[in-house]
Parts: C-alpha cells; sequence; structure tokens
C-alpha cells in the first residue's frame, strides 16, 4: 500500500521541508539505492542466514524506519530509508509464501499471477487517492505526516500477521 502513495511523499516535501527538485530527488536517488542494496542482501545473503520467518518480521519493522523517520524530519526520513533498507524486501518473502501456498491449494500459478495483478492494479487507482484524502485531512487538523503514521500503522499491522500467520 505504502508504494501507491501517488505524489504525496513529494507534495509533503516541497510544503513540509520546503525540498527543491534537487534535494527531492536525491532523496528519491537515496531510497532507490537503499532498496536495491536492501533487496539484493536479502536475496543473496539474509534470508539464508535467518530463515524466511524471522526474515519477514525483521523486513517488516525495517520497512517502519522510512515512514516514522518522516514524522521526525527530512535527516531521519534519509536515515530510516538507509537503515530501514531491508523494508524494500518484505515482497520477497510475502510473494514466495503466496506462491507456496497457492500450489499447495492446487492453484493455477497463472490465476494467482492473475489475481494478485489485478489487486495491485486497484490499489494502483485507490492508492494514491486515499493516501491524498489522508495527508489533506492530516493537514486540517495540523499532523500533514498523518500518511506516513498510517504507513507505519500497517506495517506494525503487517508484522503482526506475517508472525501469526503468513509462515
Amino acid at each position: 500500500m505504502p508504494m501507491f502513495m501517488g505524489d504525496v511523499l513529494q507534495l509533503y516535501s516541497t510544503d513540509e521541508w520546503k525540498l527543491d527538485g534537487l534535494n527531492f530527488s536525491n532523496m528519491i536517488a537515496v531510497m532507490c539505492l537503499a532498496g536495491i542494496v536492501g533487496n539484493t542482501a536479502a536475496s543473496k545473503v539474509v534470508i539464508r542466514r535467518l530463515g524466511m520467518k524471522l526474515f519477514m518480521g525483521v523486513a517488516t519493522l525495517s520497512s517502519l524506519f522510512f515512514p516514522l523517520g518522516v514524522c521526525l524530519g527530512y535527516k531521519y526520513a534519509l536515515a530510516g530509508s538507509c537503515i530501514g533498507c531491508l523494508g524494500s524486501a518484505q515482497m520477497l518473502g510475502t510473494t514466495a509464501a503466496l506462491m507456496s501456498q497457492g500450489s499447495k491449494s492446487d492453484m493455477k500459478q497463472g490465476e494467482l499471477a492473475g489475481e494478485r495483478a489485478s489487486f495491485m492494479a486497484m490499489l494502483k487507482v485507490v492508492g494514491p487517492l486515499m493516501y491524498a484524502l489522508i495527508y489533506q485531512r492530516g493537514q486540517k487538523i495540523g499532523v500533514s505526516y498523518l500518511p506516513f503514521m498510517f504507513n507505519a500503522f500497517i506495517g506494525l499491522m503487517a508484522f503482526t500477521l506475517v508472525q501469526c500467520h503468513l509462515l
């Protein structure tokens, strides 16, 4: 869900942190680099050492660092993006678990992939609208970082679900 924030991060960065285009681009570059490092480290080393369930817990908690950093300020958001680099890899475990469960249920991979693609398409439409509404509401009540608090809440819920039900 957080990956479908639309332009809320850019609006927030411009309105709240007064970032210009160059600094915003630099922040996005740092976030992308952290994501690449997290995905590479996860797929090559971390999953093998921790096992899938522990990795999923660590990756999900790791995803909290950026939104919580945003709530504290620009530098904290950058640090959170770097510290939480494994957060971008949390989909590896989820996808593997879904595929595994699908094969146990005799569901065809193409059918499962189609359902996932439909769900992702729906999120691409609904997500930006929802985040824009949360951002507007947050501005009205003086908590402009409300979408990022929402992301942290989603992350905590995901952690609970992963630990209790997924693996």
